[in-house]
């Protein structure tokens, strides 16, 4: 979502307005609550449809068995919506951030064709998942975040942009202290799984181990909003039966709104997160260090592989999730890289936290949005 909403921004900024956003309004199957992406989309008047379409589901079990099915089924009815969303709209421009999503819209070759749309690809990750490999040899023009993510594209027209961030983060941090988020000096942890929340994380955050982590944390617990985990809800009732000075230490937030994220990374101490592009990508930008837990199910390993650029700084420190973690064990995990970030020395041998935050900011280009769109510009006027 982040780096299409930072697109979306900037055309906005130099006066586009004719944008169709299609997505997910609900974040998962089940919930009843709005998704982030539903609401930043709304929030800039931007026209939004929901796709529905399915995916190849990765893991079947006996639990998921009946929703990997669904899914199989929804694919050909995604296909004949993108077909009328295609035909009713004519978009001259496709750009396409890959997800599952995109493969309907881009592989119906008769509107597309029909409408003369010119389709733009951009891919976060190092290997590019099904949806881009079924679909970037359409692109007229491939954007790719990182150099060594070509070796797995035959496209002839490829350029390495990096991701596109959010605006917010590209400007300087309020320092007057007006917008201190704890009125004490323990060090901050942010808790946070993506737009959607971590299960994974929020069940391990609960009392009585949510408890030690207040001794030594103010932490802010980014839950996600789903009514089918109910987390935002199970984490406040934690709170409300919390005793002093606990209460006040702990912050609560379905998620993060995007002009707040850089207010939140500048006074994080420590982050516990997964290790989507996105997150990767702002974590280094921003030089905040960062326990990152892979998804050990996500397409081709790509949270892994994520997780090993940000390590190889010394930012970054890898958790692989085993299943039947303990909450005790992760706390232990979090407790060390407290201790370690008030060393001299990174998460790397011999490289000190300054050097580790500045090879993390090298890799990172702040000028993605401007170079995607005047790449685009060369083909076609916006």
């Amino acid at each position: 979502m982040t780096p299409a909403l930072a697109v979306a921004d900037e055309l906005i900024e130099i006066g586009y307005s004719n944008i169709l956003w299609v997505g997910h309004k609900r974040s998962q199957t089940g919930d009843r609550n709005l998704s982030a992406e539903y609401r930043e989309v709304a929030r800039r008047n931007i026209r939004f449809i929901t796709l529905h379409t399915g995916k190849i589901w990765r893991r079947w079990t006996f639990a998921t068995f009946d929703k990997a099915l669904l899914n199989l089924i929804k694919i050909p009815f995604g296909f004949f919506q993108a077909f009328l969303i295609l035909i009713l709209y004519r978009p001259s421009i496709i750009m396409s951030f890959g997800g599952y999503l995109s493969v309907p819209l881009v592989l119906n070759f008769l509107p597309n064709r029909f409408n003369k749309t010119k389709i733009y690809i951009h891919s976060q990750t190092i290997r590019p998942d099904l949806s881009i490999r079924l679909t970037n040899r359409f692109a007229k023009k491939l954007f790719l975040t990182w150099e060594n993510a070509k070796r797995y594209y035959k496209h002839k027209n490829i350029e390495v942009v990096g991701t596109p961030l959010n605006k917010f983060l590209l400007e300087p941090v309020k320092s007057d202290g007006g917008d201190k988020l704890f009125d004490n000096d323990l060090p901050i942890l942010l808790v946070m799984g993506g737009n959607q929340g971590a299960n994974t994380f929020n069940r391990r955050l609960n009392p009585p181990i949510l408890e030690k982590y207040l001794k030594i944390f103010n932490v802010i617990h980014q839950t996600g909003s789903s009514t089918v985990t109910n987390d935002y809800q199970k984490a406040l009732a934690n709170k409300e039966h919390l005793e002093d000075p606990f209460k006040s230490r702990y912050l609560v937030l379905p998620y993060i709104l995007p002009e707040q994220l850089n207010q939140v990374y500048a006074q994080a101490s420590l982050i516990l997160a997964r290790s989507g592009a996105n997150t990767v990508q702002e974590i280094m930008f921003k030089g905040v260090p960062a326990i990152l837990m892979p998804i050990p199910w996500s397409q081709n390993n790509e949270q892994l592989e994520n997780a090993k650029i940000a390590e190889r700084t010394g930012l970054a420190k890898l958790f692989e999730f085993k299943d039947g973690l303990k909450p005790e064990s992760l706390f232990r995990e979090i407790s060390l890289g407290l201790e370690q970030i008030q060393k001299r020395e990174s998460f790397k041998a011999d490289t000190s936290w300054v050097k580790a935050k500045q090879k993390a900011n090298a890799l990172i280009k702040t000028d993605s949005v401007k170079r995607i769109l005047a790449a685009i510009e060369e083909i076609h006027v916006i």
